[in-house]
């Protein structure tokens, strides 16, 4: 008898491993068969970054003139006595002109870290780098708002520039520029562009290339840690400023309980997948080469550790594993936890700031949901006009809310 109940709860326990492995299992071979596909396409798409299109050709041509024009892909055979810096794209040169280069360059803008491309001509004709024309070819920033920065009048600012320019006020010897109205981020971003070309240009002259970044003061461990934490849980707010997470901010902030419970999850779900998705990036998609596989790569780890994650919740906390309901197996699809995850290597923190970034993020996911659920749970309790009951009213509040951090941009 005994044996048939050990036999039975052995076939139990084998059952229920199934159900949870399951879901996880078919996310495994349907990531590996993309990851596949697109290792597969990489290797059969021709490398075009060298290949001069008709719409490169026609912004070169306005910046430096009619002519023939190449792009230099290897800048060792070039005679070049620096390395080719990973913002730079492109560089390009006009026949019969040495005393012009084109560099396409890519910074962060308003999202990182590809948000602007910009082309940029330097005139080296008098023994200085200057700026001689700029012209953007892909502004990732939110429409309406970044594309301010294709503004001719705000382009023709940084004509002339042979030193470092800057948006921000007490610059010492920069060149301040006027932010776009709207657009600070942005505009930084075609600043950090024309003083990436007016470095690079004057180190293909010496040698050497001096960066703002050796300029500026160490603001040590601490201090940086300090603006990760204000960015994490103020500024770069997933919930009220990147709108990442939003399905669960809506769907668990009815109670305080259920409001606590899911930004705990959070907290531990952003901190433990970056944990694990970091060094996968560092020591297997780096050095293989593959890193336009980290987005499958992460979904795919973070999918398996949230179902562990709730195998463990459903086990020790029933309550809040039924107050969670459908919303805790969403973790695995919330894009908070992926974009953290993407964050902390595109912004190319080390393990130390990737893993306190992620917990800095988790704090500001779950003090947002904190309090959203303390505000929902006093507007339960007041009366309200019945067009604006339900729904309507929660997203009024959740967007008063997402206002009140305005007050707190450009802190860091």
């Amino acid at each position: 008898m005994a044996r048939l109940c050990r036999k039975g709860m052995g076939k139990k326990m084998i059952k229920n491993f199934i159900k949870y492995l399951k879901p996880p299992l078919v996310l495994c071979i349907i990531t590996t068969l993309m990851g596949a596909m697109l290792i597969f396409s990489s290797t059969i798409i021709p490398d075009t970054s060298d290949v001069l299109t008709e719409s490169l050709r026609k912004s070169c041509t306005e910046l430096m003139g009619e002519g023939e024009f190449e792009i230099v892909a290897d800048w060792e055979g070039a005679g070049f006595n620096i390395p080719k810096p990973e913002s730079v794209n492109k560089l390009i040169l006009k026949d019969g002109d040495d005393g012009m280069i084109t560099l396409e360059i890519t910074t962060g803008g308003f999202k990182p870290p590809d948000g602007i491309t910009v082309l940029i001509a330097m005139d080296t004709s008098d023994g200085a780098a200057k700026v001689s024309g700029i012209v953007p070819v892909e502004i990732k920033d939110d429409p309406g708002i970044g594309d301010k920065v294709k503004n001719p009048s705000f382009l023709s600012r940084f004509i002339g520039a042979d030193r470092a320019v800057t948006v921000a006020r007490g610059a010492g010897d920069e060149i301040e520029i006027e932010a776009v109205t709207g657009a600070t981020y942005s505009s930084a971003g075609v600043a950090e562009a024309v003083n990436i070309a007016i470095a690079v240009t004057k180190g293909l002259e010496s040698g050497v290339i001096e960066s703002d970044s050796d300029k500026a003061p160490d603001t040590g461990i601490l201090g940086t840690m300090l603006v990760i934490l204000i960015a994490g849980v103020l500024t770069e707010n997933f919930i009220l400023v990147k709108f990442l997470g939003i399905c669960p901010f809506l769907g668990v902030s009815q109670k305080l309980s259920g409001a606590a419970g899911m930004g705990l999850a959070v907290i531990v779900t952003m901190v433990s997948a970056t944990a694990i998705t970091y060094p996968i990036f560092v020591f297997v998609l780096v050095p293989l080469n593959i890193t336009y596989m980290n987005t499958l790569t992460f979904i795919l780890v973070i999918a398996l550790f949230v179902q562990l994650l709730e195998m463990g919740i459903r086990k020790c906390n029933p309550a809040l594993y039924d107050t969670l309901g459908v919303f805790l197996p969403l973790i695995t699809t919330n894009c908070a936890i992926l974009g953290v995850t993407l964050l902390n290597v595109n912004r190319g923190y080390n393990f130390g700031y990737a893993i306190f970034n992620s917990f800095c993020a988790g704090i500001g996911f779950m003090l947002v949901m904190l309090i959203f659920s303390t505000l929902r749970e006093h507007i339960d309790q007041n009366d309200v006009p019945a067009p604006l009951k339900g729904a309507p009213i929660t997203l009024v509040a959740a967007g008063i809310m997402s206002l009140f951090l305005i007050g707190f941009s450009g802190l860091v």
